[in-house]
């Protein structure tokens, strides 16, 4: 997945991908699939909601998750300050 993600907009390193923990509220689980840069600590990512079972894989939207992850992560403002894509 990684081969996807652009390099740190601020100190160029390669940046990780994870899945945290965000919250839980019974059997609702939420989940936070994020980018990161461990140099500079910043991170995009998105919270999502797993499968009723934590156990269950592959969780409920997790591609999807990752996929708006990395986008956000991806994200670069052009010299016309426009986002590059859009």
């Amino acid at each position: 997945m990684n081969d996807r993600l652009k390099p740190c907009p601020f100190c160029g390193s390669s940046p990780e991908s994870g899945v945290d923990f965000y919250e839980s509220s019974g059997s609702n689980v939420k989940l936070y699939a994020r980018v990161f840069c461990k140099k500079c600590h910043i991170d995009r990512g998105i919270v999502f909601e797993a499968s009723s079972s934590i156990t269950t894989v592959p969780f409920h939207n997790f591609t999807d998750a990752f996929s708006v992850a990395i986008n956000r992560w991806n994200e670069r403002c052009d010299n016309d300050g426009t986002v590059d894509g859009n």
